[in-house]
C-alpha cells in the first residue's frame, strides 16, 4: 500500500467522522463531492540505506463544505474545523504499524491554510512528513 494509504488509515482511526476519508485514486474513480483527500506530493527524497528510512511527503485537503449567502460564514467554519481536527490527530505519531508498513514519525510541516476552490466550496490543505522503515535498502 502506498503512504497515501496508510495516512487515510490513520486518519480514520485518530480523527473519525461523518466526512469520508480517500486517496486521489479513490477520488478519480468515485468523483467524491466533499470530505478529505490525501495524496502524495510530486516531490520526492532520496532512501536512507544507513537507517532504512524514507521520507515521504502528502498534502490532507479537506473539501466540500460549500453554500453561499447566509450559512457560507458557517461552511467555512465547519471546513476548517475538520481540517483543524486532522492536523491536531496527527500533530506527533510516532512508532505506528499502519497495514503492514512501520513508520517512525507522522508529523504535519505546515498548517492548514484556505486555499482556491473552482467550485465554491471552503477547503482547507496541510501538508504532512511520514518517515517510514523500509525493510531491505541495499546499495546496488
Amino acid at each position: 500500500m502506498s503512504a497515501a494509504d496508510d495516512v487515510v488509515t490513520l486518519i480514520r482511526e485518530l480523527a473519525p467522522s461523518d466526512l469520508d476519508v480517500f486517496t486521489m485514486q479513490e477520488f478519480e474513480v468515485k468523483k467524491k463531492l466533499q470530505g478529505t483527500m490525501v495524496e502524495q506530493r510530486q516531490t520526492t527524497t532520496v532512501p536512507d540505506i544507513g537507517t532504512h528510512t524514507e521520507t515521504v511527503y502528502l498534502n490532507v485537503l479537506t473539501y466540500g463544505e460549500g453554500g453561499g449567502g447566509l450559512d457560507a460564514g458557517r461552511a467555512r467554519a465547519r471546513s476548517f474545523e475538520r481540517s483543524e481536527q486532522i492536523y491536531r490527530a496527527l500533530y506527533a505519531v510516532y512508532d505506528r504499524t499502519i497495514n503492514g508498513n512501520f513508520y517512525i514519525r507522522i508529523s504535519p510541516d505546515s498548517a492548514p491554510v484556505e486555499i482556491p476552490s473552482q467550485v465554491g466550496t471552503y477547503d482547507f490543505q496541510f501538508g504532512l512528513e511520514a518517515v517510514r522503515f523500509v525493510e531491505g535498502l541495499t546499495w546496488q
